[in-house]
């Protein structure tokens, strides 16, 4: 895992979803994984602790795990028309309350992709700027 993080110096959700270093983890399910693992999706690769590539391991693993079992039991063998927005707990829940925290879920665009994440229990309470408002801004 510290070698796949250390391939190449970027933020933590950019590096997991990008299929390089780590194939499969597309955007929904890579704000799934840093909400369980309690981390920043603007984190640095480089900075991140050995408690915390623990802990974003095994969110990995955790996740994809579940995400597989509430799959099969919602779709049973067909594969789902739309993405199943239901089954996430913070991805496209933006302005609900935290499943863990009741703080509300934000997210922040840029680019074509969305983040969402809890400032409480990700973020150290910090809510990010949204890129799209602050380019607009300037």
């Amino acid at each position: 895992m510290r070698a796949a993080l250390a391939a190449d110096r970027a933020t933590l959700k950019h590096l997991i979803t990008q299929q390089r270093p780590i194939a499969g983890i597309g955007n929904g399910y890579g704000d799934e994984i840093l909400w369980e693992a309690r981390l920043s999706p603007f984190a640095r690769t480089e900075a991140l602790t050995e408690e915390a590539i623990a802990a974003l391991h095994a969110a990995i693993q955790g996740v994809l795990r579940r995400g597989v079992e509430e799959n099969r039991a919602e779709f049973s063998d067909a594969l789902p028309i739309r993405e199943p927005i239901a089954l996430y707990r913070v991805h496209h829940h933006g302005g609900e309350p935290c499943p863990r925290w009741g703080d509300v879920i934000r997210f922040v665009a840029y680019a074509e992709r969305e983040t969402y994440y809890c400032p409480t229990c990700q973020a150290q309470g910090k809510v990010f700027a949204d890129r799209r408002l602050s380019r607009l801004l300037r």
